[in-house]
């Protein structure tokens, strides 16, 4: 029954979509204590010997086809939820899935046991499955890796609705890796819809703070200076969970035997205490945020570590000396044609993201990470003198939406929902980070990956050592030779083009408003109508001829996005030609140059701004 060749087949198949997965089913055996029986229908099934003992069998005796059918039937599968199936067995309900799908919808598959998996490719040809584009295939058991692979594929994929589909017999063989895997999904579906919403809402203040803080991305060096340069020396990442209370003391002794780096929440706390970092961290868009920089003292010889995007009102004011961190957006990528390179971080979901990202491109090893709670134990959201931001303590009895994560006490702990998302962040970077991850919090979220130790062991036994910081103070006093000249004439053409893709957006969207009145009274057939689509036409490559500015524009047109990713407007395009269909093209066009027309409006005054801002700093240079 199992075969050699409807294996091979199978993975060469699988291999197109997959590689990763087909050599380690290629390596791997199939599964012992597997009985595989014909059944009635001609089809198989199996019996399989569980870990108590018990015999499972993972589908009908008589009609496996027809029982996944039944079993589709009962979840109510409809054309607009996306799937996650847990539990692959001999592939029927995975089929049956994948032959129900609508042209947009997309499956998960999980199978927690990579030998049966193996086994049924051995035995079934499920060569159309395993290549079709609809489907995305996970095997194994490490709760870690699958994770990672769960948070990527909801990064990458616009998902409106998801129903988790629990096949019983693999519950019952691997009941423990499901639950969490479905704790996973329900994470990583959670962490998009976060993301999302931070991209709409805070898209555009992002994008205002980068041209407004230009001129000191240009002006100061970047992190490249010190990639690699404390490599196999420890760092303590603080951040301002309630739990550093219990600490903050030992940190004064480890300052010439470790590099500290701080989030800028806590920076005002760590020097009344004594401590003083030698890196502060600051990535928060809001004007708020600055107030834990104001009226410093002692910042001397403490290097900013910043994310463009940051308030500007920091950068402009921080005395101390400042290292800027580079990120991946149209901005910077048009900013860091004037300048040498920065040195890029994955964005940060919060600051104490970014943080642990400069200790691992530091070359850190090992990483101790304190006052990073991730919940509010006892209640509490911040380390005493850090909630600022926040104003009075938290109130857990009033608060709405709250989840609860585990504690390394073993407690549960309530949190608000953006915390299990930065949770789950910090597990999938610790998962791919080759150092060594001490959690000397003392306290807060359970978190995988990182070892649990006080944080006096951890200095005794990683900071003995005396350390050179040296290095960041010299590489923060080293000027970058940007160029200002072409940055300033670059400005002065994008003020004048942001005006030409004003004026375009807003005659499409005139012909748009025309051509529907002409389809309702005339029909799609109507010689005007052509014209006028010719014009649409042309509008359209004129926008194309500013792919400078473009992605800047677009960068805010997430909500205009997601409407074109929406499966009903994605199939407008096979929809047979005639008056429903082009009002519809009428109306996609109209949200796109609306679009369009909205981000460009935002972004033309921040323009004109950075525009007489470079020009004043030009002058002062002659």
């Amino acid at each position: 029954m199992l075969s050699e060749k409807t294996l091979a087949g199978n993975l060469a198949a699988l291999k197109k979509r997959n590689p990763g997965l087909a050599r380690s089913l290629a390596g791997a055996d199939c599964r012992s204590n597997c009985e595989i029986t014909p059944t009635r229908s001609g089809h198989y099934t199996a019996r399989i010997a569980a870990a108590d003992g018990r015999s499972i069998t993972l589908h009908s005796a008589y009609d496996p086809v027809k029982e996944a059918t039944r079993f589709v039937d009962a979840k109510g599968f409809g054309e607009r939820d996306n799937y996650v199936l847990m539990g692959f067995g001999l592939g029927y309900v995975a089929e049956e899935i994948l032959n129900r799908l609508a042209t947009r919808q997309q499956a998960i598959i999980i199978e927690a046991d990579l030998s049966l998996l193996r086994t049924a490719l051995s035995l079934r040809d499920l060569a159309p499955l395993l290549s079709s584009e609809k489907i995305h295939l996970w095997a194994g058991d490490d709760p870690a890796r699958f994770s990672a692979f769960i948070t990527a594929f909801f990064d990458d994929a616009f998902i409106e609705d998801i129903t988790v589909i629990k096949y019983p017999p693999s519950l019952l063989l691997n009941a423990a890796f499901y639950a969490s895997a479905e704790t996973e999904v329900r994470n990583a579906a959670n962490k998009r819809v976060v993301d999302l919403q931070t991209a709409i809402t805070l898209g555009p203040v992002c994008q205002g703070n980068i041209l407004a803080n230009s001129l000191h991305y240009l002006e100061h060096p970047g992190i490249m200076q010190v990639q690699g340069a404390f490599t196999g020396k420890p760092a303590i990442v603080v951040a301002a969970g309630p739990s550093l209370d219990k600490n903050v003391h030992l940190l004064a002794k480890a300052s010439d035997r470790a590099v500290i780096i701080c989030v800028g929440t806590v920076l005002k706390k760590l020097l009344s205490a004594g401590v003083r970092p030698h890196v502060v961290v600051s990535m928060d868009p809001d004007e708020i945020s600055y107030r834990y920089f104001e009226d410093i003292e002692g910042s001397d010889g403490i290097v900013l570590a910043a994310d463009p995007e940051v308030c500007p009102t920091i950068l402009e004011k921080y005395p101390g000396p400042k290292l800027l961190i580079g990120i991946n957006t149209p901005e910077t990528g048009w900013l860091d044609t004037f300048t040498p390179p920065k040195g890029t971080l994955a964005k940060g979901r919060s600051v104490a993201h970014t943080a642990f990202y400069l200790a691992r491109y530091l070359g850190a090893d090992p990483i101790i990470l304190a006052g990073l709670d991730l919940c509010f134990p006892g209640g509490r959201a911040h380390a005493d003198g850090c909630n600022i931001a926040w104003g009075d303590e938290l109130d857990v009895e009033k608060e709405t939406g709250l989840v609860t994560i585990r504690g390394i006490d073993g407690l549960m702990h309530p949190a608000r929902k953006n915390f299990l998302n930065f949770l789950t962040i910090f597990e999938n970077e610790f998962a791919r980070t080759k150092a060594r991850v001490i959690d000397a919090t003392e306290g807060g979220a359970l978190k995988r990956g990182a070892e649990i130790m006080t944080l006096a062991e951890a200095l005794e036994r990683f900071a003995a050592s005396p350390v050179d910081t040296s290095t960041l103070l010299k590489a923060a006093s080293t000027k970058p030779r940007s160029d200002f000249d072409s940055f300033a004439s670059a400005v002065a053409d994008a003020c004048r083009h942001i005006e030409t893709i004003i004026a375009t957006c807003k005659e499409a969207l005139k012909i748009l408003k025309r051509m529907r009145r002409t389809v309702e009274e005339s029909g799609a057939d109507a010689p005007q109508v052509k014209k006028l689509t010719r014009r649409v036409n042309h509008c359209h490559e004129e926008l194309d001829a500013f792919r400078h500015l473009i992605p800047m524009i677009q960068r805010n047109m997430l909500e205009t996005k997601l409407y074109f990713e929406k499966r009903e407007v994605a199939q407008i395009a096979d929809m047979p030609f005639g008056d429903e269909r082009l009002l519809k093209e009428i109306e996609r066009g109209r949200v796109f140059f609306g679009g369009n027309l909205r981000s460009a409006s935002y972004l033309r005054p921040h323009l004109l701004k950075l525009k007489n801002a470079v020009r004043n700093a030009v002058a002062d240079t002659k």
